[in-house]
């Protein structure tokens, strides 16, 4: 039960960081206009939402077994 505890908290830092990374991305894209950095900013919205995924299922993975 630890394990997936500590692996939950892992998926929920990694959200936050790829959150905090995507809208770096987003500021610097903003302030030079580069194409470029749209598609490092669309990957990192896209990081967020499989890890997300990936937090829900561990729930849902765990509820089930619990029952």
């Amino acid at each position: 039960m630890t394990t997936r505890k500590s692996r939950k908290i892992v998926i929920q830092i990694t959200i936050i960081l790829a959150f905090i990374f995507s809208l770096v991305i987003a500021y610097i894209a903003r302030g030079t206009g580069m194409s470029s950095m749209l598609l490092i900013f669309m990957a990192g919205l896209q990081v967020i939402v499989l890890l997300s995924i990936l937090y829900v299922l561990e729930t849902v993975i765990e509820i089930i077994e619990v029952k």
